[in-house]
């Protein structure tokens, strides 16, 4: 049996990159070989939505929930953004842990329960969230990763 597929894809109005990533994950699952099931599509509202509103994904998880396809795809990690870090990966650990496949292609991420590194991979990445958030709590703003903020004159 092929690989069921799922794509999702999200923007706001005014950016044409919705456009691109779905192009992009449709060439991707074409050469997957596998069969596209659905393709789920948010378009946020921009900054004024907060949090933002995005039912595609939350279809998405149902239907996966549902076991109608074995494989999420899309373009960027932060594309599946769920409000935190820590909210996305929990939302691919539950996909992995029914056996389905959850690929960022652009970042060239393929999770899958098969591939022993998933578990490695996810715990990594919750742990520099993890950092990163605690460092922005604890560090003079000097010292964050973040600083200066973009645009400044450090010269001083």
């Amino acid at each position: 049996m092929p690989t069921r597929i799922a794509l999702y894809a999200q923007a706001t109005p005014s950016d044409p990159q919705c456009e691109i990533q779905l192009r992009n994950l449709r060439e991707y699952s074409a050469r997957q070989g596998g069969v596209l099931v659905r393709e789920y599509v948010d378009i946020d509202a921009g900054r004024s939505a907060s949090p933002p509103l995005r039912p595609s994904r939350g279809q998405l998880r149902k239907d996966a929930h549902s076991g109608q396809f074995d494989l999420i795809c899309v373009w960027h990690l932060e594309n599946w953004n769920c409000g935190s870090v820590f909210a996305s990966l929990a939302t691919i650990r539950e996909f992995l842990s029914r056996g389905q496949c959850f690929v960022a292609v652009a970042d060239r991420m393929h999770l899958e329960r098969s591939n022993r590194d998933w578990q490695l991979v996810l715990s990594t990445l919750t742990a520099c969230a993890a950092s990163v958030s605690c460092a922005a709590l604890v560090l003079p703003s000097r010292d964050r990763p973040d600083y200066p903020p973009a645009g400044a004159d450090i010269r001083a």
